[in-house]
């Protein structure tokens, strides 16, 4: 008999049963090292507003571009730290991941843009960093490559379940 408080003790289940849990098709070497990547991109590309800010761009008064790098470079570590936090936190919810996955996502494709923009003739904002399109050097080759590092893994974060879901159904 049970009392209150106590959970039957199931029996030991073998190896070859059907409902045993199995785990999530996001969990693993994939997704940990999606996240590395993603987190060190955005960590990188975090670097380049950040010292073009105390390089200067802080003084520039068009459209506050300066608080705009600034801003850019914390978002970046908000992004690397909730990248990597469930790798070394294990009671955060499961839903961090995709959370830190969609954040990456919106982060790096608004930096992207914004840099596009700041090198066409519109400008972002009303703001032009030149044509030259991998200037100022070498922060603009660095953050052009390791925001798009950031949504290249955090869009596989998002959709490599998916994709392993539909595997194992037409596999199964």
């Amino acid at each position: 008999m049970i009392g209150r408080g106590e959970r039957p003790v199931s029996a030991p289940t073998s190896a070859t049963n059907a409902s045993a849990p199995t785990p999530a098709p996001n969990d693993g070497i994939n997704n940990t090292a999606l996240r590395w990547i993603g987190a060190v991109g955005a960590l990188v590309a975090a670097y380049a507003p950040l010292s073009l800010y105390q390089d200067g761009y802080k003084d520039i008064p068009v459209a506050n571009i300066g608080i705009q790098f600034l801003l850019n470079a914390i978002g970046g570590i908000a992004i690397a730290i909730a990248l990597i936090a469930p790798l070394f936190v294990s009671s955060l919810p499961t839903w961090t991941t995709r959370a830190a996955a969609v954040g990456g996502v919106v982060w790096s494709t608004l930096s992207l843009l914004a840099y596009v923009l700041s090198h066409s003739d519109r400008g972002w904002m009303g703001y032009n960093d030149g044509p030259a399109f991998f200037q100022p050097s070498p922060e603009g080759a660095l953050t052009l490559f390791s925001e798009a590092a950031v949504l290249v893994a955090c869009v596989t974060i998002l959709t490599l379940p998916v994709v392993i879901g539909r595997r194992a159904e037409t596999d199964g």
